[in-house]
């Protein structure tokens, strides 16, 4: 019996992989594997629902409050247990989650399986970025932080990946933890690669859209100023408009200064990454995104915000001629009814 514990971390294709393992259920039986069913948030195919009964906290405490009695830990044991069922993965990139907690509550599985732990990890400067960005359109996470300020705040511990792998080591040793290179397992298809790693099928049907898109710089700034006045304005239905006016996957945060500042950050990180996983991270890397600056982002945050007041109006125009039609045609229905009735009062009255 074999479970294997995907724990992301964020922003390394978790979306694309969670979709696959997903909707691949028949591949993956083929060679005894399931996607467990215990602790499956089905909407966004990944293991949200496990994370929010372990961990209570900040932004996901309503959610914590709806699956803390449940038992999930139980369900996982009685799917190893269904017949044909020898390899059972989970797969949620909040389990990257810098604590001890989670690891401690999935130690458990080792008593009845042998369980591998497999994190994908990121250059720390792309990776913040991309998270930041992520943060940003997530509406529960309510972040009002600039790009500076996230990078003093608790979420660059999402970063210190030696230290998010603690636990895990601690718990189920480090023999059975697989350490993954984002840009090792980007080259190609993001699916058939880490499959291949797990030993799964590589024919596994990847999605045929981007599941989580990134947003730009701009819209990202858009997005900070609205929330910072407008806390519980509805980010991802923004964000999805802002993708659409500008993709913005050729502009960055990182100016050379800020990589180099981000990579000193977690040295001594890295280094005992290289050193117990052979990932090494601490490199230069050549980027083809072109820098912006603060003033050239709040000026693409301007245009960003003119478009869509633009979409925004040309939206409400049409609901407006629609709902005037509406109207015209119920008006006319209502007359034909009246007109009807007229004659047929008319003719009562002849007869």
């Amino acid at each position: 019996m074999q479970v294997t514990i995907h724990i992301g971390t964020y922003k390394t294709a978790t979306s694309a992989i969670q979709w696959a393992l997903a909707r691949n259920t028949k591949a993956l039986a083929r060679v005894g594997a399931k996607y467990a069913d215990s602790g499956l948030n089905v909407a966004l195919s990944k293991h949200l629902h496990l994370f929010d009964h372990v961990i209570d906290g900040g932004y996901n405490h309503d959610r914590h409050i709806a699956h803390k009695d449940e038992n999930y830990l139980k369900g996982l044991k009685a799917e190893l247990d269904e017949p044909g069922v020898s390899h059972l993965l989970i797969s949620e990139e909040e389990l990257s989650y810098p604590t001890p907690n989670i690891a401690k509550f999935l130690a458990p599985l080792a008593d009845i399986a042998d369980v591998e732990v497999v994190m994908v990890v990121r250059r720390q400067p792309e990776f913040l970025e991309s998270l930041y960005l992520q943060f940003l359109k997530e509406p529960l996470r309510q972040l009002t932080d600039t790009f500076d300020d996230f990078l003093e705040s608790h979420y660059a511990g999402y970063g210190d990946f030696a230290a998010v792998l603690e636990p895990w080591e601690e718990t189920f040793g480090a023999e059975s933890l697989t350490v993954i290179d984002f840009d090792e397992l980007r080259k190609g298809d993001v699916v058939a690669n880490f499959a291949s790693q797990l030993g799964l099928p590589r024919g596994l049907r990847p999605p045929d859209h981007v599941i989580n898109p990134s947003i730009s710089p701009a819209a990202g700034e858009l997005l900070r100023q609205i929330a910072t006045t407008a806390p519980h304005f509805p980010r991802m239905a923004l964000a999805g408009m802002l993708r659409q006016i500008d993709p913005g996957t050729d502009t960055t945060l990182l100016t050379s200064e800020l990589n180099e500042r981000i990579l000193d950050q977690f040295r001594d990180s890295n280094s005992l990454l290289a050193s117990k996983y052979g990932v090494k991270l601490d490199r230069h890397q050549e980027s083809s995104k072109r820098q912006v600056t603060t003033a050239e982002i709040q000026a693409e945050a301007l245009e960003a915000a003119s478009e869509v007041i633009a979409v925004m109006w040309r939206r409400t125009k049409r609901a407006a001629n629609a709902i005037q039609k509406m109207s015209d045609d119920q008006q006319t229905a209502l007359d034909n009814i009246r007109g009807l009735l007229r004659s047929g009062d008319d003719v009562g009255k002849n007869s």
